[in-house]
């Protein structure tokens, strides 16, 4: 016995953040991308931090080093991804409006 199937098409999802989202998204790479401007905000609240006294000297260097360490990892790991996907050069995964089409 086969049973039938209805394909029901869904409704296209509705923007969560209003009209401002697909600006920010379009300027996200020409800011640096998501994971430099995470890194940079972290940076920028650990220094409030150690500024307001909340924290010393020694755990304002171990945030940082986390943070960096972090983003370094991240960054190594996506390009290793990259590279698995078959793109044989991962800084050049994207085209920029600086290159020229011959």
């Amino acid at each position: 016995m086969t049973a039938d199937v209805e394909v029901v098409e869904q409704a296209p999802a509705k923007r969560r953040f209003g009209p401002v989202a697909p600006v920010v998204a379009a300027h996200m790479s020409a800011w640096g991308g998501r994971r430099f401007l995470l890194t940079v905000g972290a940076g920028l609240v650990n220094s409030l931090l150690v500024w307001y006294a909340k924290i010393g000297p020694g755990e304002y260097v171990a945030l940082t080093t986390l943070t960096v360490g972090a983003y370094i990892g991240a960054n190594t790991f996506q390009k290793r991804e990259q590279i698995k996907a078959g793109n044989t050069d991962p800084d050049k995964s994207a085209p920029t409006t600086t290159e020229v089409n011959p």
